[in-house]
């Protein structure tokens, strides 16, 4: 699917009708329309993908991304963090002395 879309738009970047491209590989316009719009962003007036524009939303994806696993880290940290203290308290009940060092 994916290789008939680009020959088809690189014959109507070379001059030919999408009737005419879709014609010389057997496939009807329709269907051209419809893998375009599957693909999101394939146009036929040859307007190229992955310019300035998508780069920006790709940096923007990309802090949002990041932002995301850090807020993640920390709260991870903080569930060990709470989870070795409820550990501390409770061997502490139990007559231990030291848990990884740590005095009761």
């Amino acid at each position: 699917m994916l290789d008939k879309l680009q020959k088809v738009q690189a014959d109507i970047a070379g001059g030919a009708t999408v009737g005419q491209a879709c014609k010389r590989l057997q496939i009807s316009e329709q269907t051209f329309y419809r893998w375009r719009s599957q693909l999101r962003g394939a146009s036929s007036c040859g307007k190229s993908r992955g310019g300035p524009d998508d780069l920006d939303e790709l940096k923007v994806e990309n802090d949002r991304l990041k932002r995301l696993v850090v807020d993640l880290a920390l709260q991870l940290q903080t569930l060990k963090d709470e989870a070795d203290g409820i550990l501390t308290e409770a061997r502490c009940r139990k007559g231990s002395n030291s848990l990884h060092g740590t005095e009761c």
